[in-house]
């Protein structure tokens, strides 16, 4: 297969109002379902080009027959494996050589799941990849040693979460920041507000989340 630059994975965790999301998605994309993310898929109107999972939360034969699977590759996986299907979703577009992947939904009333799809951010990125995590009222980022610029973010809140003690600078925001340390144990990070046209977070050492949220 040839390299495929940006990649939509849609994986569990309800979306009620696709809308919100769809301008956020590059409909260039290779569109990889996981399990019952395929229901987010048919919500979005979007064509699956792959569906993974070992179909313990969506009926196999359901999803055979909605529109946005009449021509999708499928994948079926041992229920008994190591990765969950939203990682085994995700090492297949690093397969494929993706340069972003989003991941649509990902977080939801399972706690143990969130955690780990926010965490696999930090494998995407060591492939080089730039993972973002989206649902209605989220927009996560995978930051180390490096700047994001955040511009026009319909999100009020921007949080900066160290997984590892962190030195961050910010420029445009309510509260700054020049060189100053983050811990894990703290929040000092939560609940920062852009004041000009576009902010800046810079990662001078250590890796963080940056949260993008709405009440």
């Amino acid at each position: 297969m040839q390299s495929i630059k940006n990649v939509i994975i849609f994986s569990g965790g309800n979306i009620e109002n696709p809308e919100i999301i769809k301008n956020k998605l590059p409909f260039d994309s290779y569109v990889i379902c996981a399990d019952s993310g395929v229901y987010s898929c048919e919500k979005f109107g979007f064509n699956a080009d792959l569906i993974v999972g070992d179909f313990d939360s969506a009926d196999y034969n359901n999803v055979v027959n909605l529109k946005c699977a009449k021509s999708s590759e499928f994948i079926k996986l041992n229920p008994v494996k190591d990765d969950t299907d939203t990682e085994y979703a995700i090492t297949l577009a690093l397969k494929f050589g993706a340069a972003n992947i989003y991941l649509v939904g990902g977080l939801g009333t399972r706690a143990d799941h969130s955690l780990a799809n926010i965490m696999l951010m930090e494998k995407c990125f060591k492939h080089n990849c730039k993972m973002t995590v989206i649902n209605e009222n989220n927009t996560l980022h995978y930051i180390k040693n490096s700047t994001l610029i955040i511009e026009n973010t319909p999100h009020r809140y921007i949080s900066v979460i160290p997984l590892e003690t962190a030195v961050i600078s910010n420029l445009g925001f309510l509260y700054s920041l020049d060189r100053e340390e983050l811990y894990r144990d703290s929040s000092r990070g939560i609940s920062n507000e852009i004041i000009d046209e576009k902010g800046s977070i810079t990662v001078h050492s250590g890796s963080v989340i940056i949260c993008e949220s709405d009440d």
